[in-house]
């Protein structure tokens, strides 16, 4: 990471057919989150009490639909930059003392002792 090359792309992980089916732009993306929920399947695997199974398909749907998210958000154009609004200086009004603001002294007294 320190020389700011890219990052290799090989291992069972950037192989499996999730991340292959996928763009190239976005790989690196989604075997990130492949092997972030593999290694969260691994630790309820080990510590778990179930054996069904059912922890990993959910997992592997999320994997699917982050999938989809991920290529949709990828094959669309950037948006286009929203116009700066320039800061405009408050009125004359806007900068006078207004004592009908400030909260009466009495009041906060009577209410905080």
């Amino acid at each position: 990471m320190r020389t700011k090359h890219n990052t290799p792309k090989y291992g069972l992980i950037y192989h499996a057919s999730l991340v292959g089916a996928a763009p190239a732009s976005v790989k690196g993306k989604i075997s990130r989150s492949l092997a972030a929920k593999c290694a969260l399947c691994i630790r309820y695997d080990a510590m778990g009490d179930s054996n069904d199974g059912a922890f990993g398909a959910a997992n592997r749907a999320y994997i699917e639909a982050k999938i989809k998210q991920i290529e949709s958000v990828a094959g669309k154009a950037p948006a286009a930059a929203k116009p700066v609004q320039r800061y405009s200086a408050p009125s004359q009004a806007a900068r006078e003392y207004n004592p009908a603001a400030d909260f009466p002294a009495v009041e906060y007294e009577s209410h905080h002792n």
